[in-house]
């Protein structure tokens, strides 16, 4: 009988799930909506996370053995969202061993051998933890707006839009967000986004319209350059309000910055915050992944088997893997 672990990576915007073999192919993807339940709700996560399991245990097949899963998630920071979590993943779960962790480690497990370091999320929202040596952990923001959050998708979409609205009624400076805000969706007046944002249930994701603050900065728009260097700042702030607390600043640490945000080839978030950071951390290595935070995942699970080190090919193989069978799964045809 086969064998095979599952790893989750689930956010605000998107879940992925991949199922692994212990020769390091990538067997199984699926994929599902949004899955922090802090956002969406206990039972939205859950039918996203179930529907990510189910395509797995299709692909593989009755026959193969599901050895251990590790789910990366949003919104599990405090203790009671673990509970939370728990309480709805342990009735779908079809692994033996199993396990819960924020999805930002998810990132960190992919660049440090040793699990230490600070990984900082720049996706919808955004998220900051640190562990150190010793084991001692971490976590700055992660929780919205309220509780202190100045960057991720969602808060880029909102500074961006409110911009837009501000330069035509005249409280702003002039930005080509509002012409360009309005052709990508398709509005006549910019105040027409108020149909999708207060419809019942809201289903419009602020954080899609990320990709053309990005337009507008690289059309040299010095209000959208400002949101995205504000943001950088704000990914550096959190990494350094980490650092502190759980490293020497003559130590070589890595910090880790990863996703969806990191993803734009327009390096203006990335390069503000390795200058934020290298300010008063200057051995600090910046490192943006180039696999998928659910291989990962995928590591994590392996570890819950005993597996403990991974050589270096392979995570190559994994990440050949993954990339070919995600190919395939759009309708592409593998290189």
């Amino acid at each position: 009988m086969s064998a095979y672990v599952i790893g989750f990576d689930g956010g605000g915007s998107k879940t992925i799930a991949v199922a692994a073999n212990y020769e390091g192919e990538v067997i199984a993807i699926a994929r599902s909506g949004p899955s922090n339940y802090q956002t969406i709700g206990v039972e939205a996560a859950r039918e996203s996370i179930a529907a990510c399991l189910k395509g797995i245990l299709t692909r593989v097949g009755p026959e193969a053995e599901c050895r251990a899963a590790f789910y990366a998630l949003a919104g599990a920071d405090r203790p009671a969202d673990f509970a939370v979590i728990e309480s709805f993943l342990a009735p779908l779960n079809p692994a033996p061993r199993w396990k819960i962790e924020n999805d930002a480690l998810a990132a960190l497990a992919l660049v440090s051998e040793d699990g230490t370091g600070v990984v900082v999320v720049c996706g919808t929202g955004t998220n900051c933890i640190g562990i150190d040596p010793q084991g001692n952990r971490v976590q700055i923001g992660g929780r919205g707006r309220v509780f202190g959050d100045r960057a991720g998708g969602t808060e880029i979409a909102i500074r961006a839009y409110a911009a837009a609205v501000r330069s035509e009624d005249g409280r702003g400076r002039p930005t080509i967000l509002a012409s360009l805000f309005r052709q990508h969706l398709g509005l006549a007046h910019l105040e027409d986004l108020a149909d999708r944002l207060f419809a019942s249930p809201c289903r419009f994701n602020l954080a899609t319209l990320v990709p053309v603050v990005f337009k507008a900065a690289e059309a040299d728009d010095e209000v959208a350059q400002e949101i995205l260097r504000e943001n950088g700042k704000e990914l550096g702030i959190s990494a350094l309000a980490a650092l502190r607390r759980l490293f020497p600043k003559e130590v070589k640490v890595k910090v880790v910055l990863t996703g969806g945000i990191t993803k734009h080839p327009n390096t203006i978030v990335e390069e503000t915050m390795r200058a934020v950071v290298h300010a008063e951390y200057p051995s600090a290595e910046i490192v943006v992944p180039d696999a998928e935070p659910v291989l990962g995942a995928i590591l994590g699970a392996l570890r819950l088997d005993g597996i403990t080190t991974v050589e270096r090919d392979f995570l190559a193989r994994l990440k050949t893997s993954f990339m070919l069978l995600d190919r395939l799964d759009h309708g592409e045809k593998a290189l």
